[in-house]
């Protein structure tokens, strides 16, 4: 075999074969698909190893079709939903077609087989290849809106026509997991790139959004770390909501039930920030976005920010004991502890200590009028003829 003849062979056997699909426009034009479920994917294969396979195919699916027009569940919530109506976690494609898939609450579902994953030599080639097929279907009747099928090879072992080995790309029959895993992804990406988002219509794309109902409370006025303000909006569903709190942070909201969004910010020990203006912000997986704002009667300030405790000093002949405090310097409450507990307290920042102190070393601390902390300090002993 002449060396231009293993070239065409070789440049034959790189380009692999295309995904073949096929878009039901009509079906899926009249389901108009938003919400969609990726199912479990179906191993054909038996054993363990190729249901791990399928599933981890079916993460890649969900990570890579993010990008779509469409709005994707999550794959946990899926599982939860299906393990509630007591479906299996693993059918073909054909069971789904006849299955039950009102309790799952979206539009349409992404079912998929994947056949078992190979790793072989051919001929003077090695050779890795994937395989599978998928639909998407119509939720409420199982019609099917769109389905494709792919086999993916890679080869490797580029060999001269003396029969020298000049470079082996890849050797499958010893592939490791991160081969693997960069065959999938590449499998994927061919089938994701003919998924129809593009055949999404403009009038579907700018569909009406709408904020029906926009709250925001929080615990107190004042927040302390570990409060929190919670965030309450109602609109159209199945949309991207998210919260801006003035210019201090941006809360994502979850959809809990149809429409009803709901998502907080919890205050962490630090912060500090006065907030009175929000505004919330639904966008469309097919484009839209819409603002709307709120401004509330009262300010939420955040304070949990600690008085800064810098050092504290005792006279041991006098028993007097001294905080040096900087900033912040709002500090109310000082107290002085042993391993044992509190063994002195005071609203001031000296005063004398009792006379039976416990033995072992002495800490101090400091606290604001709403109860935040500073770290506690060991108490150190004053110089001879220092000033406490």
């Amino acid at each position: 075999m002449s060396r231009v003849t293993i070239v065409v062979l070789i440049a034959s056997l790189l380009a692999g074969c295309g995904v073949n699909q096929k878009l039901h426009r009509a079906a899926f034009e009249n389901a108009k698909p938003r919400r969609i479920a990726i199912l479990p994917f179906h191993a054909t294969g038996d054993g363990e190893r190729e249901a791990e396979r399928a599933a981890y195919t079916r993460r890649v699916f969900h990570e890579q079709l993010t990008i779509q027009p469409f709005a994707f569940l999550s794959l946990p919530f899926v599982d939860a939903r299906l393990h509630q109506a007591g479906l299996e976690e693993q059918q073909p494609i054909d069971s789904w077609k006849r299955a039950d898939l009102a309790d799952l609450g979206v539009d349409a579902v992404l079912a998929g087989e994947m056949d078992g994953y190979s790793a072989t030599d051919v001929g003077l080639f090695s050779r890795e290849g994937l395989s599978g097929r998928f639909a998407l279907l119509d939720a409420e009747d199982g019609r099917v809106l769109w389905e494709a099928e792919h086999s993916f090879n890679n080869f490797g072992g580029l060999i001269l026509g003396s029969g020298q080995v000049i470079r082996e790309i890849r050797r499958f029959a010893n592939s490791s997991d991160e081969i693997y895993v960069r065959a999938v992804e590449e499998f994927v990406s061919d089938v994701v790139e003919t998924f129809p988002g593009d055949r999404v219509e403009e009038e579907w794309r700018d569909q009406l959004l709408a904020i029906d109902d926009f709250l925001v409370d929080a615990e107190r006025s004042v927040l302390r770390a570990g409060d929190q303000i919670e965030i309450r909006v109602e609109g159209t569903p199945d949309m991207r909501v998210s919260v801006h709190c003035g210019d201090v942070h941006r809360v994502p909201l979850f959809e809990v039930a149809p429409g009803s969004y709901r998502g907080s910010h919890v205050v962490v020990r630090g912060e500090a920030f006065e907030v009175s203006e929000f505004e919330a912000v639904m966008s469309s997986p097919f484009g839209g976005v819409m603002a709307q704002r709120l401004e509330i009667d009262w300010t939420i300030r955040a304070d949990s920010q600690p008085p800064e405790l810098e050092d504290v000093t005792l006279n041991e002949s006098t028993r007097r004991i001294a905080f040096q405090v900087g900033v912040p310097s709002d500090a109310v409450r000082y107290v002085v502890e042993s391993r044992s507990g509190v063994v002195a307290e005071s609203e001031q920042s000296a005063f004398d200590l009792p006379s039976d102190l416990p033995k072992g070393p002495l800490y101090a601390f400091v606290t604001d009028a709403i109860g935040n902390r500073s770290r506690s300090f060991p108490v150190r002993i004053a110089e001879e003829g220092a000033e406490s």
